[in-house]
């Protein structure tokens, strides 16, 4: 897939809710298109309360939907 030229890239607007999640979620939501929940799932929070994410199990959750994460926080659709 070719990426699209930066100036072509429009991403949907989210509105993060009042949650104690960070905004790890909404980012990948907002990325891929995909609903909260869904992604969320994706994620083994195990016991904890609080919901944030480090940028390991975010690359964990964009390698399950196919992108392809390289090192320190590149990504690349498709």
């Amino acid at each position: 897939m070719t990426q699209p030229a930066a100036d072509k890239v429009r991403f949907e607007f989210v509105t993060q809710c009042p949650r104690n999640d960070g905004c790890g979620v909404f980012v990948l939501q907002m990325l891929t298109g995909k609903p909260y929940d869904q992604i969320a799932s994706m994620i083994d929070w195990g016991v904890q309360t609080n919901h944030y994410t480090t940028w390991k199990e975010l690359r964990d959750v964009l390698s399950a939907l196919g992108w392809r994460t390289g090192g320190a926080g590149t990504m690349f659709a498709g």
